[in-house]
């Protein structure tokens, strides 16, 4: 899955999901899919680093620019939009 960029992540993921992946015997190779759901999904892999110790730089998701200047003026060094082809916990990252 790793080799078709992120289109091919989203179809890996739905997959396994759906059970398909395991419903005809098929084995990924490298990565399991349990660990690319949790890197694509910002807060879960927050929570994984947490376990292990790992300090996590601060984030919340924000609907508006308005929102983020008027609840994080302090924060705002850094704006970015995000648009992934699988919208998992993604918009405006500061």
């Amino acid at each position: 899955m790793s080799f078709g960029g992120q289109t091919a992540l989203n179809c890996g993921i739905e997959l396994q999901a759906s059970g398909i992946l395991e419903k005809y015997g098929v084995h990924t190779l490298g990565t399991p899919v349990s660990s690319i759901v949790c890197t694509e999904d910002r807060k879960l892999f927050a929570e994984k680093l947490a376990e292990i110790g790992e300090r996590v730089a601060p984030s919340e998701a924000a609907y508006s620019v308005e929102q983020v200047c008027v609840l994080h003026v302090e924060y705002c060094d850094c704006l970015v939009e995000c648009y992934p082809v699988k919208l998992l916990r993604c918009g405006l990252i500061f």
